[in-house]
């Protein structure tokens, strides 16, 4: 074997532009994962099948390889088998990703029959994904088997968790890209998390607040998702009392919702629509903005608290629906099944009361095409988000 396919594992060689072999039959996906590795400096192969992807991997020296679990002729297991079998193929790190998820033990076995550090959910957050490779490449090769399997159907390695913040228990600092935030506030949701999430974007500072997965209330340096601006918003308020309001704040440190209240300019319970505006503002500029989040766990909320307990999926079913290319990359011929919580319908994680046509959709084997239909910008967000939740999963194999 050639010094260049000697590979241990551990720290990149200093200047070395690494190299993923990607493996995908989307073309449109394939060719989106393409232009990121391009954008982050890295060198790309890309291959559709099993026969392309040997012909690049004789020729690329990757240093990782990304496979797709469902392709064409042979699957994305007996492809890693094969490139494992090629001169330098035997210690090379492999992410599988998939839309198909089963038994998540016969599952589990499969990818370790492969050697795979990591089994990544589609659809998925290619910035995401970027961020694990990157841990991916500089671990050593005893810690590549450090993976576990989770409710929703991931295997995920714990040192790429520990190392970008995502441990066991959810998120706690980070940074995160265009569409992070709302895969954060989904895992705070899922986990029926209670604390504070704080999400920086240059100076801007935005909080979300949580009980048990619910969003109680928000806040934000910036004056269009102010409380007050919610207040005027929902017409709670007279506008003449806002300067008041703000004085009182400035003066005191007590919240501009719970100043109304207590000033008897309107009842909690009329509040709750200025909380809920307040909230969803704030959602709508996190989730496209890209920054650095940080979720402190525990009992911080706000005084209004109980005024509002909102289920974060119908939120950001709200703020999502723009602008429509948003969720593009949704496999269309991907055929939906029920997931690992389908048909919830207690607690925080039960399924929204507007997401019966993703329930049917499944229950009929629909494609995701066929389920989104004539309304795919209004459908999209809800479907990508039950997706990433595991109340349903794709199917690539057919019917």
């Amino acid at each position: 074997m050639g010094a260049a396919r000697q590979r241990s594992g551990g720290a990149r060689r200093a200047g070395h532009k690494p190299c993923v072999l990607i493996v995908e039959d989307d073309p449109d996906f394939r060719g989106q994962l393409g232009e990121y590795f391009d954008y982050l400096g890295w060198d790309r192969r890309l291959a559709r099948d099993a026969r392309a992807a040997a012909a690049a991997f004789s020729v690329a020296d990757p240093d990782l390889i990304l496979c797709d679990v469902m392709l064409p002729g042979l699957d994305g297991f007996e492809t890693i088998r094969h490139l494992r079998g090629l001169p330098g193929g035997e210690e090379i790190p492999v992410v599988l990703m998939s839309a198909s998820w089963r038994d998540p033990i016969g599952f589990e076995a499969r990818l370790r029959s492969v050697g795979a550090v990591e089994f990544l959910r589609k659809p998925l957050s290619i910035p995401e994904l970027g961020r694990r490779l990157q841990v991916i490449l500089d671990l050593d090769a005893s810690r590549r088997a450090e993976a576990r399997s989770t409710r929703s159907g991931q295997f995920r390695n714990s040192v790429v968790d520990e190392s970008l913040g995502d441990c066991a228990h959810g998120p706690t600092a980070g940074p995160y890209n265009v569409l992070g935030a709302a895969e954060i506030v989904l895992q705070i949701f899922d986990q029926a998390r209670t604390g504070i999430l704080e999400l920086t974007h240059g100076s801007t500072t935005r909080d979300l607040v949580f009980r048990d997965g619910l969003l109680l209330g928000a806040d934000s340096d910036q004056p269009r998702e102010s409380a007050s601006a919610a207040l005027l918003a929902v017409g709670c308020v007279d506008p003449s009392a806002i300067p008041r309001l703000l004085a009182a704040h400035r003066d005191t440190g007590i919240r501009i919702s719970e100043l109304a209240v207590k000033r008897g300019l309107c009842r909690p319970g009329d509040i709750a629509p200025a909380i809920r505006h307040q909230v969803t503002s704030v959602l709508h500029a996190a989730v496209r903005a890209a920054g650095h989040y940080q979720f402190a766990e525990g009992e911080q909320e706000p005084p209004t608290a109980g005024i509002l307990r909102a289920n974060p999926v119908d939120l950001l079913d709200e703020v999502l629906r723009s602008p429509p290319g948003l969720f593009a990359g949704l496999p269309t011929a991907t055929r939906l099944l029920p997931g690992p919580w389908f048909g919830e319908s207690r607690g925080p994680r039960a399924l929204p009361a507007d997401s019966g046509w993703v329930v049917e959709a499944a229950r009929r084997r629909l494609t995701v095409g066929e389920a989104l239909g004539a309304n795919a910008a209004k459908r999209a967000p809800m479907l990508w988000m039950l997706m990433r939740l595991g109340a349903v999963v794709g199917d690539p194999s057919g019917p």
